[in-house]
């Protein structure tokens, strides 16, 4: 359903010119009538598009926060304070726990190596998009920075798009007939680049695209969106999901010790000096130190601890 009040911007099909004021001109919906809409520009000028007529496409949804969609109980690992997230929603293929909001994913927050699958609305079918590491961004360097092509288009259904379309790993974005490939197997780990020998194999599906280490947060593959089952090592060695989520939550412990038993700031050192403010560090790094590197407040006496 198309909703008065979404913001979008010129998409595949579009064929006017510059009247919505250029390519990166943000504008409003206004009105909805059968498979077309008008929109209001910031340039004043309104019009008719289609969005379904004949179709033809001429609009990509910027912004649907403002009409009050929002991800219940999901929240952006990438916003300060974590919001819950509203409009556009992007969840990390290959770290399940990481949730972006459109503003931090066009503003190339978390790894642009990284595929992600977009969600339109809370329920709607997911589209899994290219990592963004070679896409070209429209509007660089301002608030309205975003991928054209990792935004929805505006009245297609997203069965219509993407994952449905899929033939020998190639999968079609849009009605600009790009492709990307994911292949079933690489020479080099696709997240950090390290060479293919050392890359986990992933279990049903037998798809080898990362290394261990980069697979651990992995609960689906991203080529095939398979539930992985189990990890195969290089040395024949299989790894049960459940000893992954051990693992995980192990290293979970170990980072936290090592945060809370170290020097926040050398990361080496055991803090061996305490501040007026109640936070420490080792006598090496407080050595320069007027204010608090934690909290800014002025340092006006140390403490040493004796372990």
């Amino acid at each position: 359903m198309i909703l008065i009040g979404t913001e979008v911007v010129r998409g595949p099909c579009w064929k006017w010119g510059s009247e919505d004021g250029g390519e990166g001109s943000v504008g409003t919906i206004i009105k909805v009538t059968n498979q077309t809409v008008m929109v209001k520009w910031k340039n004043n000028i309104s019009n008719m598009y289609r969005v379904g007529s004949e179709n033809n496409y001429d609009l990509r949804i910027f912004n649907n926060a403002n009409i009050g969609i929002e991800h219940e109980n999901i929240f952006c690992n990438a916003c300060k304070g974590n919001n819950i997230i509203d409009g556009l929603r992007y969840q990390c293929q290959q770290c399940s726990i990481i949730d972006l909001c459109a503003k931090c994913y066009h503003g190339d927050k978390h790894s642009l190596k990284h595929y992600f699958i977009m969600y339109e609305k809370p329920g709607s079918t997911g589209i899994l998009m290219p990592n963004r590491i070679r896409e070209k961004q429209t509007n660089p360097y301002t608030e309205n920075v975003y991928y054209k092509r990792h935004l929805p288009i505006l009245g297609k259904p997203t069965y219509q798009i993407n994952i449905s379309k899929k033939r020998d790993n190639i999968f079609l974005i849009d009605d600009e007939k790009t492709e990307w490939k994911i292949p079933p197997s690489s020479n080099t780990c696709l997240t950090c680049s390290k060479p293919a020998w050392r890359n986990v194999t992933f279990m049903p599906c037998k798809h080898k695209l990362l290394c261990l280490s980069c697979s651990l947060n992995s609960k689906k593959c991203f080529m095939c969106r398979t539930d992985i089952e189990s990890r195969m090592t290089p040395d024949g060695e299989t790894i049960s999901s459940e000893t992954f989520r051990k693992e995980m939550r192990i290293q979970a412990v170990l980072q936290h010790l090592t945060n809370t038993h170290c020097c926040n700031i050398c990361l080496t050192n055991k803090p061996d000096i305490t501040f007026s403010c109640g936070h420490n560090a080792c006598s090496n790094c407080t050595q320069q130190l007027q204010n608090c590197h934690i909290c800014n407040q002025n340092i006006s006496s140390k403490l040493q601890i004796f372990n």
